[in-house]
């Protein structure tokens, strides 16, 4: 089912305009993606990003972990999710610093030990999580680059974390 960018806008980015890259990502390249394990989705119950369900009542209880899961939280409101890998990586668009113009904000994706990485451009994100297929460079005359954010997801969510540490407020 092609995904069109009115469908992602309104699922998916609380109704702001699509960014280019995305919509050219959209136009021109879904099936293609898909059909190499990368989809992007708008429907708003794929949520893998926030599946917490492996946690338990005793993880919830520890200090830690419950500290890492409410800064986690927080990093995810700061992100655009739209979609996921076959391999378990979500990937969305880290809106930080340009919670408005979704144009100049870049590509993010989450890896299932937790990790975020930010990237210059959709291509150099595609090229990691597709290991270097050519469409990538297809992708790259097609799409832009973004500038650096003043803060990547992992140190936001490593202040979170202090700070929720240093309340040991679980507040799960």
């Amino acid at each position: 089912m092609q995904i069109t960018p009115d469908s992602l806008s309104c699922t998916r980015l609380d109704s702001k305009s699509v960014p280019h890259d995305m919509a050219v990502l959209l136009e021109r390249y879904q099936a293609k993606l898909s059909a190499r394990g990368f989809f992007i989705s708008d429907d708003p119950n794929v949520t893998p990003w926030a599946d917490e369900s492996y946690l338990t009542a005793e993880d919830l209880a520890n200090p830690d972990i419950a500290a890492n899961v409410r800064a986690m939280r927080d990093t995810n409101e700061l992100i655009y999710f739209i979609g996921h890998t076959d391999n378990g990586e979500s990937f969305g668009i880290w809106r930080k610093d340009m919670p408005d113009d979704l144009n100049g904000c870049p590509p993010v994706t989450l890896d299932t030990e937790g990790q975020y990485e930010v990237y210059s451009s959709w291509a150099e994100c595609l090229r990691m999580l597709l290991c270097d297929d050519p469409i990538c460079d297809e992708i790259e005359k097609n799409t832009g680059k973004f500038p650096k954010p003043s803060i990547v997801p992992n140190d936001y969510r490593n202040e979170r974390y202090e700070l929720y540490l240093s309340q040991n407020d679980s507040g799960t």
